[in-house]
């Protein structure tokens, strides 16, 4: 028999009323358009949702893989990855978020010389619907500490995407141990491949059925973050920097100290100074310290560096200032309180945009 083209993974849990209405979707979309298996892995559903597959391998080409309990989705996409016989391997959700409909454009991405190709939501296209303020928030930081953390990650806009298709090279022979259900993280990190490409879609409103997410889930998400981080060495990077930020919040708060009291300049002149001090104790430091053993490809020039990194930086002055102004002439916090908080601002966004803008490694 002829492998097909796409080998299609769908872990599921509950979803008996979803899985009907999306594989009849795939197959509109696939079946004039190149051979492919859908290889369902449900953990034993109390829906009994292993039973509507097997009842829709009848007139679809599924295949049913039942596991004996409830192991998570990430390992359900390694067992699928097993039984799939395709040339490229894709991954999606069965709560109808994912619209099959892309999948032809994922598919002539990959036929064109992509490794990875990721559906994604913030990509130029993408969106997201009926998402509230609170699930927008923890999205966006899930994403801002994946990008700090994961290096490969960072040219990346979406990695944390559940919907997406590779070539099968990219897995053989890589041993996946994720946690959680970021899938993608852990091959981003671990794969086989070249070059990763993005194509938009609009995020949908989720069908029948209850959403997986939970404080669990979003538990083994930072279990799994540093995990990974601890693989590339990031967390020791990491770890450095903030001991050098402590340091320098102290040369930040001196001379701030000083000059506020014992020279004749406004505090707000004051804190630009001593926040410029922090800026290059900071960079210095950490170019000793944290860059240890690297190679740093552009620039090569120290003093360029220190040029891109105080320009970077200006967004951190701009965080410290207004915090400053906000606390002291709104709120009426003491001006010494009030630079120390914006400092802190000043750090994390300082360290977010130079880790991987400043300090690109070879």
């Amino acid at each position: 028999m002829e492998k097909p083209v796409l080998s299609l993974i769908i872990p599921t849990y509950n979803e008996r009323e979803n899985l009907p209405i999306l594989v009849k979707r795939i197959h509109e979309v696939l079946r004039d358009y190149c051979s492919y298996e859908i290889i369902v892995v449900d953990d034993n559903s109390p829906d009994e949702t292993w039973k509507v597959a097997e009842e829709l391998s009848v007139y679809y080409p599924v295949k049913v893989v039942k596991r004996e309990g409830k192991l998570g989705l990430s390992s359900a996409v390694i067992e699928g990855f097993k039984h799939a016989s395709g040339e490229f391997l894709g991954v999606m959700d069965a709560d109808l978020q994912h619209p099959p409909e892309i999948l032809p454009n994922l598919i002539e991405e990959a036929k064109n010389g992509k490794d990875i190709v990721v559906a994604s939501r913030y990509a130029k296209g993408g969106k997201i619907e009926n998402w509230g303020f609170k699930r927008k928030v923890v999205s966006k930081g899930a994403r801002f500490l994946t990008k700090v953390l994961v290096p490969q990650a960072r040219g990346i806009k979406d990695p944390l995407s559940g919907y997406f298709i590779i070539r099968r090279d990219v897995v053989e022979g890589v041993e996946l141990n994720p946690v959680g259900y970021k899938i993608l993280l852990e091959i981003l990190v671990k794969g086989n491949y070249e070059n990763v490409s993005e194509v938009p879609f609009t995020f949908g409103t989720r069908g029948m059925g209850k959403s997986k997410l939970n404080l669990g889930e979003y538990a083994n998400f930072l279990r799994h973050l540093y995990r990974l981080s601890e693989t590339v060495g990031e967390v020791m990077k990491l770890v450095r920097y903030m001991v050098i930020s402590v340091l320098a919040l102290f040369v930040n708060m001196f001379f701030f100290f000083i000059l506020t009291n014992y020279s004749s300049l406004n505090y707000i002149y004051s804190s630009i100074l001593s926040l410029e001090a922090m800026i290059l104790f900071s960079f210095a430091l950490s170019e000793i310290w944290v860059l240890k053993g690297e190679q740093v490809k552009r620039p090569t020039n120290a003093v360029l560096r220190a040029l891109k990194y105080n320009a970077f930086c200006f967004g951190g002055i701009l965080i410290n200032i207004g915090v400053l102004c906000l606390f002291t002439n709104v709120f009426d916090v003491y001006y010494f309180v009030s630079n120390f908080f914006g400092s802190i601002g000043a750090v994390i966004w300082n360290y977010a945009m130079n880790i991987w803008l400043t300090w690109k490694t070879k």
